[in-house]
């Protein structure tokens, strides 16, 4: 058997290391920001860990490589990439606007 019938159907090794590190910054969130078992015991404010939740967010979704970039032509063909792009804006739309009012009032 060669390899291509092998590799077929299974996903990209770049879309797995992307859906981790988007698990990784899910988790920052939730441990760090809303302090359920934070694991950064520094003296940073809620505020410098909302921040470096954005940016961690941003440089995640910048350094996506071209064959993790979603384009019209490639909506029905990779579900792999669609849900990594649906998980990544669960996170950006619905967790940071709860993200941004909870730092807001708890200043």
């Amino acid at each position: 058997m060669d390899t291509n019938t092998l590799l077929r159907g299974l996903p990209q090794a770049a879309g797995l290391r992307a859906h981790i590190e988007l698990s990784r910054i899910s988790g920052f969130i939730v441990c760090n920001v809303y302090r359920i078992a934070p694991w950064d015991h520094s003296h940073k404010t809620t505020m410098q860990h909302v921040e470096q939740a954005l940016t961690r967010l941003r440089d995640f979704y910048t350094s996506l490589p071209a064959s993790l970039q979603l384009d019209q032509d490639k909506l029905g063909q990779d579900r792999a990439c669609c849900s990594l792009h649906l998980a990544y804006h669960q996170v950006g739309d619905t967790d940071l606007p709860s993200i941004k009012s909870f730092a807001f009032f708890s200043l």
